[in-house]
């Protein structure tokens, strides 16, 4: 469930029973003359490693993940 405005800074934990072939998203409506862009953050329970998905980057032009180790 995404919805904008709700829940920014909050973690969102898939639980292992629905995790079935990894995670999967579809947008509704992309217009590429609108600004807006999602993140996903992803990561670990323990550990400051993460995974950043931008959907929208550069001016709504590009797709970037971006990997932090923590440090």
């Amino acid at each position: 469930m995404l919805t904008r405005g709700v829940g920014v800074g909050r973690l969102v934990y898939i639980l292992h029973k629905w995790r079935k072939e990894g995670l999967k998203f579809w947008l509704k409506e992309w217009d590429p003359d609108l600004p807006d862009g999602i993140v996903f953050i992803i990561r670990p329970l323990e550990g400051n490693n993460y995974y950043k998905l931008v959907i929208g980057a550069e001016d709504n032009e590009k797709v970037i993940l971006y990997y932090s180790s923590g440090e």
